[in-house]
């Protein structure tokens, strides 16, 4: 199949790609049904952030699928560089509470 044979491309060209976004478990589904190796991605410093989230959880679904023990390993990997992405918002915008009278 057509959509087949562009999976390794589309993981490869993730910066440009909507794959990574809301059909990440059909796409997931397909590339665990294929021969296909994933491939190893290089994330620079100016990429969106969520996108190294998209990769980790990506590959995790694809291992989970194909029976692969390590697959918990990228999933723990997305949610802690989600749980860095908050902490950081949180020490650029630290809340200032204060007591309102009325």
């Amino acid at each position: 199949m057509l959509r087949e044979k562009c999976l390794s491309s589309l993981m490869r060209n993730h910066r440009w790609s909507v794959f990574s976004g809301s059909i990440l478990n059909a796409t997931a589904r397909l590339f665990a049904a294929s021969a296909d190796n994933l491939p190893e991605l290089q994330f620079q410093h100016d990429d969106e952030p969520l996108q190294v989230v998209h990769e980790r959880m990506f590959r995790a679904a694809v291992l989970r699928r194909r029976g692969q023990a390590d697959w918990e390993k990228f999933e723990e990997q997305a949610f802690a560089h989600l749980r860095q992405m908050i902490i950081h918002e949180a020490q650029l915008s630290p809340a200032a509470p204060r007591l309102q009278r009325d």
